[in-house]
């Protein structure tokens, strides 16, 4: 256990209701939120995978800020089609060694 609070961290190879997903999916269970996502330290391979996982654990109207090596255009870009129903992206912090963006549901 982290300091989110989260007892596990589950790789699976699709995330419930997306059996066409391409990709690593990470979902996170156990009690505690999760409000700071540091992506930096997490191996480039699942990242995306990850950080999806962790929003859509959100619920409605919740948010998390991410912590990003470099801008995370391509992952918003994924986000844009991932998540229709709009997600807030808030630059808190723009380089040049990290990116903070609040990310909200």
């Amino acid at each position: 256990q982290d300091r989110t609070g989260f007892t596990s961290f589950t790789v699976s190879a699709a995330p419930p209701g997306k059996p066409d997903w391409v990709g690593p999916y990470v979902a996170l269970t156990g009690r505690g939120n999760l409000t700071l996502l540091d992506a930096r330290t997490i191996p480039h391979a699942i990242r995306h995978g990850a950080i999806f996982g962790a929003l859509d654990s959100l619920s409605g109207g919740g948010a998390m800020v991410l912590i990003a090596p470099h801008d995370p255009l391509p992952l918003l870009d994924q986000a844009r089609s991932r998540y229709p129903e709009g997600l807030t992206v808030e630059y808190l912090q723009s380089g040049p060694d990290a990116w903070h963006l609040r990310l909200a549901r």
